[in-house]
């Protein structure tokens, strides 16, 4: 039992020490941010809906979509939206996703409802942010454009401490690898190994939520709603009717009569 207790002796040891490191990194990360009063305000602010507009009179003037100039070192989500009427929407769903396509994105969701004179279509691309003012600029003449928005999300400082926590796992698993080499009994083995499994699973779910995170940065998410216009009413000829009508039976009352 005395190796025994030298390994739970070890393990503490190990745990303090990854814990003063995971609170030195929390300190530094807060000393060096600037406060929100004191941060510089930049043009096109992530967070904030850089275009949200809806003519009343069903224009087609509006302007181009653009986020501006993508920061590297900021992680920045943007959506957008769009409803355009065209003349065929099938014909300009195809369209879109071949401009996705050719801009190096992808498609990740579509449908097309057609009933009699009604057509409702809409489909979901993923864009590469630098390709977001170009795409659109290019959606935009296939119709008339109905409305469109864009607003943006900064995650950096959600993307940072997902790193810094998966960085902390993955030394701790380390450090359990490591003293599971050194136990030799099945009582330690076993305890190294429940604390080793919970570890390794926070590793692989904050993997996962890093990847989602750089997808998420790394495509723009577009929607485009394309509706085609009403067909016009035909309004009947009253009097025509009123003539064919009368005519119909007086043609009928002569077959009779024959």
């Amino acid at each position: 039992m005395p190796r025994s207790k030298s390994l739970w002796a070890l393990a503490v040891a190990v745990a303090l020490l990854l814990s003063a490191i995971f609170f030195a990194g929390c300190a530094r990360s807060q000393s060096g941010a600037i406060p929100p009063e004191e941060a510089p305000r930049e043009d096109n602010a992530a967070g904030d809906d850089f275009v949200d507009e809806s003519p009343a009179d069903g224009g087609d003037t509006l302007p181009i979509l653009d986020p501006g100039t993508v920061d590297p070192s900021k992680k920045i989500i943007y959506t957008v939206d769009m409803a355009l009427e065209v003349e065929d929407a099938a014909k300009a769903l195809n369209d879109i996703i071949a401009a996705t396509e050719e801009l190096g994105g992808y498609m990740a969701d579509s449908r097309y409802y057609a009933y009699r004179h009604d057509i409702d279509s809409y489909v979901t691309v993923r864009i590469p942010p630098e390709k977001l003012k170009e795409f659109t600029g290019r959606v935009s003449t296939l119709g008339k454009v109905m409305s469109q928005s864009m607003d943006s999300e900064d995650v950096t400082d959600q993307y940072t401490d997902l790193t810094a926590r998966l960085a902390n796992a993955q030394a701790q698993e380390a450090q359990l690898l490591e003293i599971m080499k050194q136990a030799k009994n099945i009582e330690d083995i076993l305890l190294v190994r429940e604390q080793l499994n919970t570890v390794q699973a926070e590793i692989e779910i904050l993997k996962g939520k890093i990847r989602q995170m750089d997808n998420q940065v790394g495509y723009s998410t577009v929607t485009i709603r394309l509706t085609e216009p009403a067909p016009p009413v035909v309004t009947p000829d009253e009097e025509g009717v009123k003539f064919w009508g009368f005519g119909l039976i007086g043609q009928r009352i002569g077959r009779g009569f024959v």
